[in-house]
């Protein structure tokens, strides 16, 4: 009977300090991320943030703050509960809009909580589980980008076959199972009406 309790604290203790990492893909939506209350949450980023809006309801700050790298932050929320919606913008030029939700933890466990945030550009194509024609035509429309598929920004004019109207190639998605093109269409015969 002694061996049972040294062997279920011995698990207690390893999962007392277990540190989990999940992976968070960004896009043009804005993404959710919750946090508990009471623990500093890592956020990794792939290039190094040039600058991040203000936060009245968390504490952002590199993870090292003697040697900052701001690749690497820390989130410490204010309050027990609470939301707030935070952009980053990388060197790169790419933005991450990330909601913060605060969970107020009832159990005692410490569980470090570190999120690797990438760009959903650079999801693999043939991982990526496969999506309908109607979620791509939407992302196509609002001119978003997909999981599992490159976007490409392209200005290529193509014969219209119809007089009087011009056509060309602006986005092209190419993904495992299926492609979409994005094609602008011009009317020259009634006031330079685009379609």
């Amino acid at each position: 009977m002694r061996y049972f309790y040294l062997l279920f604290y011995m698990a207690f203790s390893v999962n007392a300090f277990a540190e989990e990492t999940k992976e968070v893909f960004f896009g043009t939506s804005t993404e959710t991320i919750t946090i508990p209350f009471g623990e500093p949450t890592v956020l990794k980023f792939e290039k190094r943030i040039k600058r991040y809006s203000n936060s009245s309801s968390y504490i952002i700050n590199p993870e090292d703050e003697l040697n900052p790298d701001y690749t690497t932050l820390s989130v410490v929320p204010k309050f027990t509960k609470g939301s707030e919606k935070i952009t980053f913008i990388l060197e790169n030029e790419k933005i991450a809009r990330i909601r913060f939700k605060t969970e107020f933890n009832e159990e005692k466990e410490f569980k470090e909580l570190t999120f690797e945030l990438r760009a959903k550009s650079h999801l693999d194509k043939s991982k990526a589980p496969p999506i309908g024609e109607v979620e791509l035509l939407k992302a196509m429309v609002g001119d978003n980008e997909v999981a599992g598929f490159s976007r490409k920004v392209v200005s290529k004019t193509l014969r219209s076959g119809q007089k009087g109207v011009s056509k060309k190639l602006v986005r092209i998605y190419e993904g495992r199972n299926m492609n979409g093109y994005v094609f602008k269409l011009t009317s020259h015969l009634y006031r330079n009406k685009s379609l």
